[in-house]
């Protein structure tokens, strides 16, 4: 007697589920790779903007930063206040803009002014090499994965950028 077997077995079903399992891991995967790099991508666009930020306010006040009141400068525990003449009509004079320019840039990169963090634990230091050759750093936290660990690891990146006014 011959029997006509037809349709799929239960074997097949679950070797089809398997294949289709391991493939939808293995996109789960390359999706969380792929958000990890836009972070730490965003980051690094974000600590740009920071420096590119203290940047051009040096060259608005050049004569300031050639003269030395940029040098040696860091946001780190550092909570300067605006001064007063930020907010009069008359504005600020060369030697307080200097002023007003560390007070902003303070809060921008600490995230002090209300508004978000752009980057977690960040730090801005500014400092002067030989002639007017500066160096704008910015140092914050990323959570990313130690292979030798085997565990996640806090690392510290940071973006430099050099000028010369």
């Amino acid at each position: 007697m011959k029997r006509n077997i037809s349709g799929f077995t239960l074997m097949e079903n679950l070797v089809a589920v398997m294949i289709i399992g391991v493939g939808m891991l293995g996109m789960v995967g390359m999706q969380l790779t792929g958000v990890r790099s836009n972070q730490g991508a965003y980051n690094r666009t974000q600590a740009s903007i920071m420096a590119s930020d203290i940047v051009d306010r040096m060259r608005m006040n050049s004569a300031r930063a050639i003269a030395g009141d940029y040098d040696n400068f860091t946001t780190e525990d550092n909570d300067i206040e605006a001064p007063a003449c930020a907010t009069t009509a008359a504005g600020c004079n060369a030697a307080t803009i200097v002023n007003l320019d560390m007070a902003e840039w303070s809060d921008l990169v600490s995230g002090a002014d209300d508004s978000a963090i752009l980057l977690p634990n960040a730090i801005g230091t500014i400092t002067r090499g030989a002639g007017n050759l500066f160096t704008i750093q910015i140092t914050w936290s990323e959570t990313d994965w130690d292979a030798e660990a085997n565990s996640k690891a806090v690392i510290q990146q940071n973006y430099t950028m050099n000028v010369s006014l």
